[in-house]
């Protein structure tokens, strides 16, 4: 054995392992989320207990589907300790749909509110971009100041942008 290896292993089991909660409510691509994580981090945890989110590291908010689907976060009571979790300063991950979520909301379901932590609405791709879209893009960085409904509203995000005619974003990152 090597000398101190005893220290590192006793160290170990006092560390909390890091959780990462991938939030299930319902939407969409949550299996293929899921397997992508695992892959890299087998411990994390599907949650649709808000108790569980409140004691996450990180969150994941996957989703595919109608903007409507995001209704049954509100309802489920994730909405609020998300919430919470993001106040917390709490690194979350919107996939999709739970990326909609995180702005004011979206024309396809415009009497529904998302969880407003970007300012801004959801819109359709206008008709002449062909939607779905596979294949590949010109991809750049770009930085600038958006603003958020919460908290600091003066914050940097970085967004990627896709060049398909118009700017789609593709992530948004604090």
């Amino acid at each position: 054995m090597l000398s101190g290896s005893a220290a590192c292993t006793h160290a170990a089991q006092h560390e909390r392992a890091l959780v990462i909660a991938i939030v299930d409510y319902g939407a969409g691509n949550l299996t293929s989320v899921v397997k992508a994580f695992r892959r890299f981090c087998p411990d994390c945890i599907v949650t649709s207990d808000p108790e569980t989110v409140y004691g996450a590291d990180k969150l994941v908010v996957p989703g595919v589907g109608h903007f409507s689907a995001t209704a049954a976060l509100k309802s489920s009571g994730m909405e609020q300790a998300i919430r919470e979790r993001i106040e917390q300063n709490t690194p979350l991950l919107g996939i999709c749909l739970g990326l909609q979520w995180l702005f004011t909301g979206s024309e396809e379901a415009a009497e529904l509110k998302g969880i407003g932590l970007f300012a801004g609405m959801c819109t359709r791709f206008p008709c002449e971009v062909k939607s779905p879209h596979v294949g590949w893009n010109q991809v750049h960085c770009i930085q600038f100041g958006l603003q958020s409904a919460w908290a600091d509203r003066s914050k940097l995000v970085q967004v990627v942008r896709v060049s398909r005619g118009r700017t789609c974003f593709t992530r948004l990152r604090r």
